[in-house]
């Protein structure tokens, strides 16, 4: 807890009040899902500094690592914690594959928040058709198993042949476990070490080898080179020819070691 902590103080002496701590579990850029420690630590953080957690776990069905995932569900019903400071945030975009259709949840025991909440959602209410649709797909529970169980072995597959691709380009990732991308580090392809020469590598890969995917800097990134590769909405016999699209501009040599 000790960058949190640094953190926190850092931007109480920019004179920013602190109101929250928003975490994302599955994390997104990197992947990695949080202990039930880890989740432990927040909470008696957010408790000494009596401010708000919010747990943003939009990736939770799509685990597809050996780490097990912990929802903040579980971690408030083992202890006897605040629970109105802490608030779960859920979408069924990304598990259920239907961004379309703009389904996010708040799940809360703070009366407060709830009460904002309901009066906000009447500016954006879920359409009759789609509840109905909705409520017939999320009642059968066995199409949702299977569903959700097929998506998580085609993630698993998916990201070790990404990655594994990668590799062979001399281009780490960092271990993920859940959602929709890879953190890879291509530092060493930029001219210069910076914000600057990551932009310039982004801006080759989106223009010549026609491939977008995010530069660090976009996710908050304080080290230059990092970037956010999604590897869910490519087929698997698409990835030999999006690693010799990266070789391309790289330069990288490809290596079965």
């Amino acid at each position: 807890m000790t960058a949190l902590e640094r953190a926190y103080n850092q931007t109480k002496k920019k004179g920013i009040k602190v109101h929250a701590i928003l975490i994302s579990n599955p994390s997104n850029p990197v992947g990695n899902v949080l202990s039930r420690e880890t989740l432990y630590d927040l909470l008696d953080f957010a408790t000494e500094k009596n401010i708000h957690l919010i747990s943003d776990e939009i990736f939770a069905g799509s685990v597809y690592g050996n780490d097990e995932f912990v929802s903040m569900a579980e971690v408030l019903d083992a202890e006897d914690f605040d629970r109105s400071r802490v608030h779960i945030i859920y979408g069924l975009s990304k598990d259920l594959s239907i961004p379309g259709f703009r389904v996010g949840a708040i799940y809360s025991f703070n009366e407060n928040v709830v009460a904002v909440s309901t009066r906000l959602a009447r500016f954006s209410s879920v359409s009759a058709p789609t509840q109905r649709l909705l409520i017939s797909m999320l009642s059968d529970t066995k199409f949702i198993q299977e569903f959700m169980e097929t998506s998580r072995k085609r993630l698993s597959k998916m990201y070790t042949a990404f990655v594994g691709g990668l590799k062979e380009l001399g281009i780490q990732c960092t271990n993920s476990s859940g959602g929709f991308y890879c953190w890879a580090d291509m530092s060493k392809f930029i001219r210069s070490y910076s914000g600057k020469g990551e932009l310039e590598l982004w801006e080759k890969l989106l223009n010549v080898a026609k491939i977008n995917i995010n530069p660090g800097s976009s996710c908050h990134c304080i080290e230059p080179g990092w970037f956010r590769c999604c590897f869910s909405t490519i087929a698997e016999s698409d990835i030999p020819l999006v690693m010799e699209r990266i070789r391309r501009v790289t330069g990288s040599s490809v290596s079965h070691g």
